[in-house]
């Protein structure tokens, strides 16, 4: 974020940003955050759930989507950032509803963990957290996407963040194009595809410090 830009302009020059790429996002209140740390370490954005993967609502009552200022910086990141998460937000749509969740704890894997395998889930207590990684082509910056998942109760999350080049990791979607990336993920169909690679063995992926 600029210096001399307070975080209300910001969020009102992302919103004018948006609207003249033809993104509405009406449906959606942008929320400034300072700081948002996910898996992989600070993030541009987040789209928060409740435990039982209900939107969590900003201020006036849509689903919110929380923007850093390390998200705010670049004006075309920015657009980027809210474009994902709004992704990440239709993905859990597409999931939600199958279960009640039973407390609402945080549930954090890194690619530092030695074990990249299943994980129990807060949720539904079963171990089937699963996680994802890859590499977005189409923001202006190096950037990741990371999601975190659960196989039996479809509870999920995800977050952007910059890539650092700390590590490389396999990627059984790598030749996908941002293009087919997106149209994969529609009706939760990235989810499915992953499971569908988690059970024939090419993920978990492994990470490998650069």
């Amino acid at each position: 974020m600029p210096p001399s830009a307070r975080p209300a302009d910001s969020v009102r020059q992302l919103r004018m940003a948006l609207g003249r790429r033809g993104m509405s996002v009406e449906d959606y209140d942008i929320v400034h955050v300072p700081q948002i740390d996910g898996p992989l370490g600070p993030a541009f954005g987040n789209s928060p759930h409740t435990s039982d993967g209900f939107p969590m609502r900003g201020p006036r009552g849509r689903p919110v989507i929380e923007i850093s200022d390390l998200g705010l910086r670049d004006m075309d990141e920015a657009v980027s950032t809210v474009f994902h998460e709004t992704m990440h937000h239709h993905q859990q749509a597409a999931r939600r509803g199958m279960q009640d969740a039973h407390n609402g704890r945080a549930y954090i894997t890194t690619p530092g963990d030695e074990d990249q395998g299943e994980r129990v889930c807060p949720a539904c207590e079963e171990t089937a957290v699963r996680t994802y990684v890859y590499r977005s082509r189409l923001r202006a910056r190096p950037t990741l996407i990371s999601y975190m998942w659960c196989a039996v109760c479809r509870r999920s999350k995800g977050w952007t963040g910059p890539d650092l080049g700390t590590f490389d990791f396999t990627d059984p979607l790598g030749e996908l194009t941002g293009e087919e990336r997106v149209e994969l993920a529609k009706g939760g169909g990235l989810f499915r595809r992953l499971d569908e690679l988690w059970e024939a063995g090419r993920l978990p992926q492994r990470f490998i410090l650069s």
